[in-house]
């Protein structure tokens, strides 16, 4: 094991704490309305909802460590991560386990390690830096959740740090970054194939992966809405629906709706306007999400976009399974907003092993989404 460095995490990694955010509480309520389809009549869906508690979060100071992968802080033989709980730590590299071979990572058992000469040829970085990337750093509702609020830190904080590291693969992210008035000599792009050397970062950090919104974080994400109003033109059409049809047909994306033509012909007859945010500026998306009030999403990165919504908007939420009930919930709970949620039906046929391909009755659920919006 000499050439290999084994990542062990530890809870007691040494750091500065320079802020801390003890756990708030907050109400969670239930979707409004609930069509589980495949069931027949509505019945309510198990979900925690009342009084909770949400995770202590922090800001630690890392000094003198190396970064592998997009979350892997390593001092000696000691590892971190954005989270206290390996196991959240290592979700994103686990569940897409063709990542190891871009990480150097290699996954034996239990245990994780990577070759020594992977740090030892690690990029330097003096100075002060801040830490902007999530353990699934492709993941558009992760980048909007954990990403951009360490971006607008670094904004509100500018004087306090010399550079961002921040992953912004896609277009929109990279966007979003000059949205927010970040120039090219304040970033660092995070390229997770490499590994760097910090002589002092900051990262946020808490025990495990949370969906819910924290004050904080909504107030700033209320600051952005607030600065791009008016500044595009919206559609005509009052209400909205967030499809995954295009990047369907053009990419063959898993977890496809087999039958999402028809449901959008149905719902551009009821004045619905077809949107795909991952196609749509950073201004048009806040924006968009920002002034309408009648929202029709299918799960999937683009419903996280209900981040720049104002309290009371009424959105619909289109599931293929209850998988992610909890997670999605929690977001459109704690931004307050008025929601529902229809759950199709998975063609148990399909071989993908998870996101299998599925359909809804259209008849039902746009009945059940007329009726809620009203």
């Amino acid at each position: 094991m000499a050439d290999w460095v084994r990542l062990v995490f530890d809870k007691e990694f040494p750091c500065e704490t320079v802020q801390r955010w003890p756990g708030v509480e907050w109400e969670k309520r239930p979707p409004r309305m609930l069509q589980d389809l495949p069931a027949g009549p509505p019945r309510p869906v198990a979900l925690q909802t009342g009084r909770q508690t949400s995770q202590p979060r922090r800001l630690d100071r890392l000094r003198d460590v190396h970064l592998t992968w997009s979350n892997f802080f390593i001092a000696g033989d000691r590892c971190a991560s954005i989270y206290d709980d390996p196991r959240t730590a290592v979700s994103g590299i686990v569940d897409w386990p063709g990542l190891s071979e871009t990480a150097g990572i290699q996954h034996r058992g239990e245990e994780f390690v990577v070759p020594r000469s992977r740090l030892q040829n690690a990029e330097r970085i003096a100075g002060r830096t801040m830490f902007a990337s999530s353990n699934e750093p492709h993941n558009w509702g992760m980048w909007l959740l954990y990403v951009l609020p360490a971006v607008m830190h670094f904004v509100d904080h500018r004087l306090a740090y010399d550079r961002l590291l921040v992953h912004a693969d896609h277009p929109n992210m990279r966007a979003m970054l000059r949205l927010l008035g970040l120039k090219a000599a304040d970033v660092i792009l995070h390229d997770c194939s490499r590994a760097y050397h910090f002589e002092s970062i900051d990262v946020f950090r808490q025990p495990r992966r949370e969906f819910f919104v924290v004050p904080e974080t909504r107030a700033m994400f209320a600051r952005l809405r607030e600065s791009v109003a008016g500044s595009i033109v919206v559609p005509s059409a009052h209400h909205i629906y967030v499809g995954r049809r295009r990047r369907t047909a053009e990419m063959d994306s898993y977890r496809s709706l087999v039958n999402e033509c028809a449901l959008e012909d149905r719902l551009v007859a009821m004045g619905y306007s077809p949107i795909n945010p991952e196609y749509l500026g950073p201004e048009e998306q806040i924006e968009l999400f920002g002034s309408e009030r009648r929202i029709v999403v299918l799960g999937g990165g683009g419903l996280f976009n209900a981040v720049f919504c104002k309290p009371g908007t009424r959105i619909v939420d289109l599931e293929s399974t209850r998988d992610h009930l909890e997670n999605h919930s929690d977001v459109f709970s704690s931004m307050e907003t008025d929601y529902g949620i229809i759950l199709g039906q998975v063609d148990q046929d399909d071989p993908a092993p998870h996101n299998k391909r599925w359909t809804v009755d259209v008849e039902q659920a746009t009945a059940a989404i007329a009726e809620f919006m009203g």
